[in-house]
Parts: C-alpha cells; sequence; structure tokens
C-alpha cells in the first residue's frame, strides 16, 4: 500500500477485513495481525489458515517482524499472555514521569496517553471531566490550572500507574454487566466469575452532551 494516499489505511483496513473473514482465532488493526487459540494444533491449524490467505492475497509477512508461538507478547501498546490484558511497562512510565501540562497541545498529548488505555480506568469521563473541560473550543491555551485539575491528573496518573490487569474473556462463562449514571455520565463495568474470584474484563464510560444532562435519570441508566 502505497504511502500518503489519504484512503490508504481505511482500504487496507477493507482489504484486512475480507481477508480474515470468518477466520476464528484473528485479529487485526491495520498489518498486526494476532493469532490466538487454546491449544497448539488449533493454533497450527490458524497459522496454516491465514497464510494460505494471505498467499492467495498476494500479500507477504515479513519473518523478522512475526512472532510466532509465545504465549505473552506485547500487541498495540498491551502486554497480552496467560489470560490477561495490561499496558506495556514504558508506556506506565511514560504516564509516571508525565509533568502538569500547561498548554492545551500539552494537555491534549497526555489525555491521549492515558486515553488510550481508558479501558483499565474505572469511571474514566467523570474523572476527566475537570482536563476534558479545558480543552473544549473556546479556552486559552495557557490552562487555568487549579485543585480541581491537578486532582485529576494526579488520580489518572496513579490508577495506570499501578499496572491495571484486565483479564481475558472466557467465552464459556456468564458475562456480567453493571451500569450507572449520575447528572454528568455513565459508566459500565463487565466481569466474569473465574475459578480464583470476580475480576473485570473491561471499564466503559462516558461524558454527557449538556443536551444529554437535561435527560430524565431514569431515561440515562435505561
Amino acid at each position: 500500500m502505497p504511502f500518503g494516499c489519504v484512503t490508504a489505511p481505511a482500504t487496507f483496513s477493507k482489504i484486512m477485513r475480507k481477508l480474515l473473514y470468518h477466520l476464528d482465532g484473528t485479529d487485526n488493526y491495520l498489518d498486526d495481525i494476532l493469532v490466538f487459540s487454546e491449544t497448539w494444533s488449533d493454533h497450527l491449524q490458524t497459522l496454516r489458515s491465514l497464510f494460505e490467505r494471505l498467499r492467495a492475497a498476494n500479500l507477504t509477512a515479513r519473518p523478522s517482524k512475526c512472532s510466532i508461538g509465545f504465549s505473552k507478547l506485547n500487541y498495540l501498546g498491551h502486554f497480552v499472555g496467560q489470560r490477561v490484558i495490561r499496558p506495556m511497562e514504558n508506556k506506565i512510565e511514560s504516564i509516571k514521569q508525565a509533568e502538569p501540562p500547561k498548554t492545551k497541545k500539552q494537555l491534549q498529548s497526555f489525555l491521549g496517553l492515558v486515553g488510550y488505555y481508558r479501558q483499565f480506568v474505572p469511571n474514566f469521563s467523570a474523572v476527566a471531566v475537570p482536563l476534558t473541560d479545558l480543552t473544549r473550543k473556546g479556552q486559552p491555551n495557557k490552562l487555568e490550572w487549579g485543585n480541581a485539575q491537578n486532582a485529576a491528573f494526579i488520580s489518572l496518573k496513579q490508577v495506570l500507574s499501578n499496572s491495571p490487569v484486565l483479564r481475558l474473556p472466557d467465552f464459556t462463562k456468564t458475562f456480567i454487566l453493571r451500569t450507572d449514571a449520575s447528572g454528568t455520565g455513565l459508566l459500565g463495568i463487565l466481569l466474569q466469575e473465574f475459578e480464583d474470584g470476580k475480576f473485570p474484563l473491561a471499564y466503559a464510560s462516558k461524558k454527557f452532551l449538556p443536551r444529554e444532562t437535561r435527560s430524565l435519570l431514569l431515561k440515562k441508566n435505561v
């Protein structure tokens, strides 16, 4: 795929979706393909099917970029394996070292970094409100940093600096979904019960738009 073409990512994504269609045990982001399985024999069969499809599509996989037969690996900024997923250590270190931003651009950069891992942060949207409010259109480039902003900044850093861990889903078990809503947003937690206890698979949250805050609380919970 040539570089510089505006539609290249969308076109390539469409090609990959077609390539991996109905190929169980695979996932991808652009050209990063993840193969997962319960057994080694299943893994080999999935790899064989994947390589056959790549060959039929005249696509190649560079051996130096492939990792085959690993029980754990780093994938798209995450450590994945042993039925857990967590942020990569170098990303956590970047969050730990982050200084309070002084400009809107610096704040947007910080929010982009921690926002990528929002599924690890309970009620991320509500915690980040004092910060996201400063990025709205019309807000000055030089930040008006107060106690609320500093508390939100520290809270996000602390949660992600403690190497949060999520379990990977077991599709043979029952999923548990818990939701709640307040005057400013809503949150959800997806869990499963394992032999060693009940663990979160993902957190989700959303900050309400001004028009949404005028809705009835009952409607929000629905």
